[in-house]
């Protein structure tokens, strides 16, 4: 349908400009320092772990299950971790598949609800994962435990950050991830209570096209989906389930498992009970709620919501269940808190990224062949490069900027499912074998964008290195995916996927191309979602810099991907703004970026509102209509304020002979 009506339209267009004008201002610069952000995996030695844990002493032990235990400990630089040791003693095999399993998930997420993983150790007869410390324990811990004590906004908080994580696995992903136990104990609060979802031992990763699975491993009774536990079938849906579960357990503080639910009545059915008949205070936490309250009515209606919320992710059929991204957007989760709660706050839904730079995938050699897991080279690493790595199913090498010298074993360029190889700036030594293989077999026939540098510039090398480090680092669904790199002295180029519809300003701007309304706005959220994803789903704070319809790039589906990530910045934790000498492009740039060379998440908000209104007044910025006098923003602004959008929208949107003009 090529056609939605004015009122839209004017909305679209006062968001943008409120996106513009509404900027957030930093009143403190902090000026950007070396990033030494921790994007990489740790080697850490068994007598590092043994020293930092007191010889994984009984007073250490922060929890237990049947994988093993975790031990909190202090690293030789004065890290505080987890370490989550798993028993090969008595059930080796699975504990085994669960190390390996949980390894190569978390090296391919990254999300700011998620556990982020510093290192790991792995031998044998020893199997550990090295992960950062939550000081605030998990969720059962706080919503079961004496003395701790969960208010209603500090529960819908943690519901949010866990939906937002999971919204993230299932939605945010190349691929989907399906957690398979989510419940109160895997969900662990930081320092700030803020919630991060762990424990990805029983975890499903779906390739392309993949939606359900079957399994033989059984998750938590009580907080598995249906179909999950008679049929054994894995789906997102299933997590969705389980999400639900736990959001009534939030707020009765009831276990699906308590001695009061059975056959004749389950936890969701009591809740559902008690809606029914308007009755929660029934149900809910006595610490919650109370008759004799300020503002009960608003608390009531508040938990209302949520619990309506958490049995419509209960249904019983997984297809009739809604998923992740609506549970996100629901009314629930976006209301004005003021209204229900009688206390001025904000909900921000953090959404939607992940692998670390720097990493290597090693897969076991032999009988263990498939099991992938994940490691971070070091910088400083010295020695030459073994030939039994020829042995190993490397997928990524990078080795860059140590001290390795010697010749490059010709074993490591016989190895099929290698994917990239990065051994630049070190001190290798001899020839290239002439046996390498002009094509890696995985990658034949696989279409791809090569962007090649213009050599040699100290600018470029800069360029290449800091888009190499933030797609090594990221990964969403509405970013572009880098697949592979080539570099030396003189030559630079990074391997990206193919995006056959081309780049948004082709569909604007060029002849035989078009977006309708409705295309353009599903554009527009793409780009959103991948701007939020940078700036708030990660432990590290990304700014694009040069956000521009060029860099925004449309896959066969039509579906937006941010690109051109050359002059972006990261910062570290406690950064907001850094000041630049690399100029975005013209048009775009926020004032202060143009005058001061200040970069801040703002200033891609700023881009993002130009973007908008380019998209549908179909007018560059710097197009010749615009002047000192009257700029794009201004154009539109008089347009809203006249009530003429028809005068600046773009002629082939709206017509008043149109069907539905004026809806």
């Amino acid at each position: 349908m090529k056609y939605i009506l004015p009122p839209i339209i004017s909305v679209i267009l006062a968001v943008t400009i409120l996106l513009i004008v509404r900027r957030r201002k930093s009143n403190e610069y902090v000026p950007q320092s070396e990033i030494s952000l921790h994007l990489g995996w740790r080697r850490i030695s068994y007598r590092e772990l043994e020293e930092a844990t007191n010889a994984f002493g009984e007073s250490n032990i922060l929890g237990s299950g049947s994988f093993g235990s975790v031990y909190g400990g202090i690293l030789s630089d004065g890290l505080n971790v987890a370490v989550k040791v798993f028993n090969l003693q008595s059930e080796q095999v699975r504990a085994i598949k669960s190390f390996a399993t949980e390894s190569q998930v978390l090296s391919t997420i990254r999300h700011r609800n998620l556990i982020r993983i510093i290192g790991c150790c792995s031998n044998t007869e020893f199997k550990a994962l090295i992960l950062e410390y939550m000081p605030n324990g998990s969720l059962e811990k706080w919503l079961y435990s004496h003395n701790y004590f969960l208010d209603i906004l500090k529960r819908l908080n943690i519901a949010i950050d866990v939906a937002s994580a999971l919204e993230y696995l299932h939605h945010g992903h190349t691929f989907p991830v399906v957690h398979c136990d989510l419940k109160p104990s895997n969900v662990l609060l930081d320092e700030d209570m803020v919630a991060h979802v762990s424990d990805f031992g029983i975890a499903k990763l779906f390739g392309e096209g993949e939606s359900t699975a079957q399994t033989e491993t059984l998750a938590t009774i009580g907080y598995m989906a249906p179909e999950y536990g008679t049929e054994g079938i894995v789906s997102t849906s299933g997590d969705v389930y389980s999400y639900g579960v736990m959001l009534l357990e939030m707020y009765t503080r009831k276990k699906p498992t308590d001695k009061k639910f059975g056959e004749e009545m389950s936890l969701k059915s009591w809740v559902s009970h008690s809606l029914d008949e308007n009755t929660i205070t029934e149900v809910v936490d006595t610490n919650l709620l109370g008759r004799e309250e300020e503002n009960f009515a608003k608390k009531d209606q508040c938990v209302s919501s949520i619990l309506a919320l958490a049995i419509e992710c209960l249904t019983d059929s997984p297809t009739e269940r809604i998923n992740m991204r609506e549970v996100v957007r629901s009314h629930v989760f976006s209301f004005s808190t003021t209204e229900y709660v009688g206390t001025e706050f904000s909900v921000a839904l953090e959404s939607p990224l992940q692998n670390s730079i720097h990493f290597c995938r090693l897969g076991c050699i032999r009988k263990q062949r498939k099991s992938m897991f994940s490691f971070s080279t070091s910088e400083n690493v010295d020695g030459e490069l073994p030939d039994e790595l020829g042995n190993l199913k490397l997928e990524k090498v990078n080795v860059h900027n140590n001290s390795l010298f010697g010749t490059i074993p010709i074993s490591m360029f016989n190895i099929s499912t290698m994917k990239m190889m990065e051994l630049s700036a070190n001190q290798f030594s001899g020839h290239l074998p002439s046996t390498i293989e002009l094509s890696l077999p995985n990658l034949e026939e696989l279409n791809v964008a090569v962007k090649v540098f213009n050599f040699p510039s100290e600018r470029v090398t800069k360029s290449f290195d800091i888009e190499t480090e933030i797609l090594s680092t990221i990964h969403h669904r509405n970013l572009v995916r880098i697949i592979g790199c080539c570099s030396n002295k003189e030559f630079k180029a990074l391997t990206l996927e193919y995006m056959p519809n081309g780049s948004l300003e082709i569909w604007l701007y060029s002849h035989n191309y078009f977006l309708d309304m409705l295309k353009r706005l599903d554009i527009a959220i793409d780009v959103a979602l991948a701007l939020e994803y940078l700036h708030h789903g990660l432990t590290f704070t990304v700014l694009h810099c040069d956000l521009k319809p060029r860099n925004v790039l449309l896959d066969q589906y039509m579906v937006g991907h941010v690109g051109d990530f050359g002059i972006a910045k990261l910062f570290g934790q406690g950064e907001s703004i850094a000041q630049t000498k690399t100029l975005a492009t013209i048009g775009y740039m926020v004032p202060e970026y143009g005058s001061e060379g200040i970069a801040s998440t703002s200033g891609d908000v700023y881009s993002f509102g130009i973007m908008l209104l380019e998209m549908y007044t179909r007018k560059k910025p710097t197009d010749a209509m615009f002047g000192e006098k009257m700029r794009l923003k201004g154009w539109v602004i008089q347009s809203l304020d006249e009530n003429k959008i028809i005068e600046v929208v773009d002629d082939n949107l709206l017509r008043r002979e149109d069907t539905n003009f004026s809806a």
